[in-house]
């Protein structure tokens, strides 16, 4: 059996070129790949990190595209919507999880969005005064704010987020 399945796949790729017009400043073909590789990256390394963890401790994992999640943010932006909300995929797991697995699991995506935060923050400051680095210093900005505030927001107690799911396992534990 793959790793990552065929719909899988077909759903990461549903998910880049969504959030990619999602937070499209303009609408050219330069800021879509700019988007779609800022925004990319944050997205769906967070949805492996669950996928890989929940695999890591034993149980099964499948990333799917949320339609509706994915619907609503580009019909936010099509409206010209000044806040934009939507969620852009999820990791079902099949089984029953202990506590530990489901803080474990829980706790893999965000922290994949500060790890991404902080190679990108530290990156930033190695390139400053640097001329090879200096034309990347708008990806790197970028990509330093949306997993900044992915991170945030999902850890977030709130019922759905993965903030929530961390504070349940952790009472649970206790």
């Amino acid at each position: 059996m793959a790793l990552i399945s065929i719909a899988e796949i077909i759903d990461i790729i549903i998910m880049v070129l969504a959030t990619g017009y999602i937070f499209l400043p303009e609408r050219t073909w330069p800021a879509y790949k700019t988007m779609m590789m800022v925004t990319g990256p944050a997205i769906v390394c967070h949805e492996l990190a669950h996928k890989f963890v929940a695999i890591l401790v034993g149980l099964q994992a499948t990333i799917h595209a949320s339609m509706f999640g994915l619907g609503l943010g580009i019909a936010l932006r099509a409206i010209g919507s000044p806040f934009v909300f939507f969620v852009p995929g999820f990791a079902s797991i099949a089984g029953s999880m202990a506590p530990w697995q489901n803080l474990v699991i829980s706790v893999a995506g965000p922290a994949t969005n500060g790890i991404l935060y902080l190679v990108s923050s530290h990156m930033l400051k190695k390139s400053v005064g640097q001329s090879h680095i200096s034309k990347h210093y708008m990806l790197l900005t970028l990509t330093k704010k949306v997993n900044g505030f992915l991170f945030v927001l999902n850890m977030i107690p709130i019922p759905g987020f993965d903030g929530s799911h961390v504070l349940s396992a952790l009472l649970r534990m206790l």
